[in-house]
């Protein structure tokens, strides 16, 4: 599991690289987000690009590569479901939850994530009215099968 600052970045690079045409997330427009040095930026460009996770290219920015697409994707989508959980669970209101499920989404593994999907019926949409990203398909699976009619293996 990658570390809330990193996941953090991604997200941020995510973000910001959706409003370009050539989905580059500028270290200026980085730093601002972040609330950090372009120096600061740089050097956890340097790491997400060492991860895997970015393409950075100097005095320019970084674009997320399908890994680091991936990751933003899983962070966003535990948030989001943290966020159903909260309010529909708890009967939370969405603005009460809002930094709450911030953190959580970072200590949060992909299993109970799974298990609060299950348990919220897979809503389609967050408390906020924006779409949940759909989980990750494992890579094992037969091409044939819809994910969602995926069965859990038995030991015999």
């Amino acid at each position: 599991m990658a570390s809330a600052t990193v996941e953090n970045y991604v997200k941020t690079v995510y973000d910001l690289s959706q409003t370009h045409s050539d989905k580059t997330a500028t270290t200026g427009r980085l730093a601002d987000a972040m609330g950090v040095s372009p120096g600061t930026v740089t050097s956890m460009l340097k790491t997400l690009s060492e991860l895997g996770l970015a393409t950075y290219m100097p005095y320019e920015g970084a674009r997320l590569t399908e890994e680091g697409y991936r990751l933003a994707r899983r962070v966003y989508r535990r948030r989001a479901l943290l966020k159903c959980f909260l309010c529909k669970s708890l009967d939370l209101d969405v603005d009460q939850v809002a930094g709450d499920a911030e953190r959580m989404e970072h200590g949060v593994s992909d299993a109970v994530v799974a298990r609060i999907g299950e348990y919220l019926g897979h809503p389609e949409f967050d408390p906020d009215g924006n779409p949940i990203p759909e989980p990750e398909v494992a890579e094992y699976q037969s091409e044939d099968t819809a994910w969602n009619q995926c069965v859990p293996a038995k030991s015999v």
